[in-house]
């Protein structure tokens, strides 16, 4: 699944899907990722009135762990084929 996110993210920003796109975007989503957001939407459904769904926030840490597992690999891809990472 994160790979299939991944390349639609790529084709979305222009971009080629290779291990320097998912390193920028490791680092835009590790940025923005704070584990207390899920918190902080479900007590803002809750003063709204809104319909609270806690499946972004619980998605973040997979999809963050996801991205790290997929440069991970390519670099070991990599170093199998005697070529630097990107």
């Amino acid at each position: 699944m994160v790979a299939a996110w991944l390349a639609a993210s790529a084709r979305a920003a222009g971009r080629q899907d290779d291990p320097s796109f998912a390193r920028w975007m490791l680092s835009r989503h590790e940025g923005t990722y704070d584990p207390r957001m899920e918190r902080y939407w479900e007590l803002l459904a809750i003063l709204k009135g809104w319909q609270y769904d806690p499946t972004v926030a619980k998605a973040y840490p997979w999809l963050i762990e996801g991205l790290r597992r997929r440069i991970e690999g390519s670099g070991r891809a990599n170093a199998d084929r005697g070529t630097r990472p990107d």
